[in-house]
């Protein structure tokens, strides 16, 4: 996962792709990386970036896992089943 691949600090890692989104608005890869990194710190913000994700690629494999995992470890099965299907 990107959080985990980062030689920087997260909160550092997570600025620099906050910052990298804002520049790239359409480009899902950049909300999909923001999503992951701060899916370790506040998992309902990294849903909301997979989600921005999603709405520029909804076929996005990937950002429908990461999402699904995150629902699923916060105990949410119901909003999981759709994304790990």
């Amino acid at each position: 996962m990107f959080a985990r691949t980062t030689p920087r600090p997260l909160e550092t890692a997570i600025a620099c792709r906050g910052c990298d989104l804002a520049r790239h608005p359409d480009d899902p890869l950049r909300p999909y990386q923001l999503g992951l990194a701060q899916s370790s710190i506040d998992p309902t913000k990294g849903i909301e970036n997979l989600n921005k994700a999603l709405a520029i690629k909804p076929d996005f494999v990937a950002a429908r896992a990461a999402r699904g995992a995150l629902h699923y470890v916060q105990g949410n099965p119901e909003a999981a089943i759709p994304d790990l299907e």
